[in-house]
């Protein structure tokens, strides 16, 4: 049976019963005998099926290496905190508060991608975020104003987590005088990934264009909040979204 290797995952070639068309059942590196679990994939020749199996071992060496990371960065910070921020869940955040739970080290930074900031920069951001979404065209939050609700999901409309985004600035002013209004941030440092100069299709391409764009996930939070979803990148990319909204707010003016 002809095989494709790679990286050291192995590829075993048949030729499908109904077609001309290659078919591949991919093995991980050192275990020849089970396959990778729903890993199949298929091509008209050689070349189109190798290309594809090359492209899918990057995948799943890409994803095994963002899941250690997530693991890692999980396993050294309060990472239950800030998912409460994160997605704007004020009961959970104060009960944190209260039990001892919540880590004072997050008021200086929280370690994650390629910003380091406070934490109450992130509630911050989604302030900026929710109420200029309406006016600056970032139509994946202003449209979902609705009061139509999902059974099956815990869906919360951007209404919703503006007020309760409200409870969560005056969490921070009660438990650690924070005053998030009279909080100046400039968002615009947080602009790494897209420089002022970054053409419109970019910034879509970027922000909004799945799977590659940064709003097919980051919106969850605040539509699906959950209790202890968070990833290791999300206040930084969170950053970045506060940097489009302001850098497209300053355009407008």
């Amino acid at each position: 049976m002809d095989k494709l290797q790679y990286k050291g995952y192995t590829c075993l070639l048949s030729h499908s019963k109904n077609s001309e068309r290659l078919c591949g059942v991919i093995y991980a590196p050192g275990k020849t005998d089970v396959p990778i679990d729903d890993v199949q994939i298929a091509g008209k020749d050689i070349n189109e099926i190798n290309d594809i199996f090359v492209s899918k071992i990057d995948f799943l060496i890409h994803q095994a290496d963002f899941q250690s990371k997530l693991e890692k960065w999980k396993s050294e910070i309060d990472y239950l905190s800030v998912a409460a921020v994160m997605n704007i869940l004020p009961d959970v955040f104060e009960r944190r508060i209260k039990n001892g739970e919540f880590d004072n080290s997050l008021l200086q930074g929280v370690v994650g991608h390629d910003y380091v900031v406070p934490l109450y920069y992130v509630t911050k951001a989604w302030d900026l975020i929710m109420r200029m979404s309406t006016d600056d065209g970032l139509f994946y939050l202003s449209i979902s104003d609705s009061d139509n609700e999902d059974p099956d999901f815990n869906y919360r409309t951007r209404l919703q987590a503006i007020e309760e985004n409200e409870r969560m600035k005056t969490l921070w002013k009660c438990y650690f005088n924070i005053d998030i209004d009279a909080l100046e941030v400039d968002f615009l440092q947080y602009n790494m990934h897209m420089p002022p100069n970054v053409s419109e299709h970019d910034s879509w391409i970027y922000f909004c264009d799945s799977p590659n764009g940064m709003d097919e996930w980051i919106t969850d939070f605040v539509f699906f909040p959950s209790e202890d979803w968070i990833l290791h990148d999300a206040v930084s990319s969170l950053m970045e979204l506060a940097a489009m909204v302001t850098q497209d707010n300053d355009f407008g003016k």
